[in-house]
């Protein structure tokens, strides 16, 4: 680390700590970055650790998504080449290797490395 960094500690009230830890049963730094990101509350923190499908936003409701559908289903059935391309963050990887379990014929996937591309072929079915 460069001697020069400087790390900044996000402050949060330490009954709003306590709570949490008690209420939810957790270790008390858990409660403690739960309360720094805002859930300090006991019902938002639950939701946020135990997500359920009703929370999640309709994925139609995505730019484009009318169009990108029925393309990508024309493809699946025609055999056609699939590409999808993602960035190495951890959503990034996850939503460009889920689409490889699919029923695409072939899907090529590719994350960027610098100025190169790493590429991953699923091979055909």
């Amino acid at each position: 680390m460069n001697a020069a960094t400087r790390w900044e500690i996000m402050s949060c009230q330490e009954q709003s700590v306590d709570r949490l830890a008690s209420a939810l049963t957790l270790p008390p730094l858990v409660a403690r970055l739960l309360c720094q990101r805002g859930l300090d509350d006991p019902e938002s923190a639950a939701r946020f650790l135990k997500p359920s499908i009703d929370q999640l936003h309709d994925p139609m409701a995505l730019t484009d998504m009318e169009v990108a559908v029925p393309r990508v289903l024309a493809a699946i059935a025609r055999k056609e080449r699939i590409a999808v391309h993602g960035d190495y963050d951890v959503d990034g990887i996850t939503s460009t290797v889920a689409p490889s379990s699919s029923s695409a014929p072939t899907l090529s996937i590719s994350f960027p490395s610098g100025s190169r591309t790493a590429m991953v072929s699923s091979p055909p079915r």
